[in-house]
């Protein structure tokens, strides 16, 4: 059967493709706080005008 577009299963990923796996899951998890650190520093200045 075709697996075109299907994700590998978890032990058929060599260990380079594992770890690029991981980097770009911690990248978007990193920009993802620094979205919610730059919003409550925001709100945190918008809360000080009042």
């Amino acid at each position: 059967m075709d697996r075109c577009g299907k994700r590998k299963e978890a032990a058929e990923l060599t260990e380079w493709e594992k770890l690029s796996a991981q980097l770009k899951l911690i990248e978007s998890e990193n920009t993802r706080l620094k979205m919610e650190i730059d919003f409550l520093k925001k709100l945190k200045e918008v809360e000080r005008r009042r």
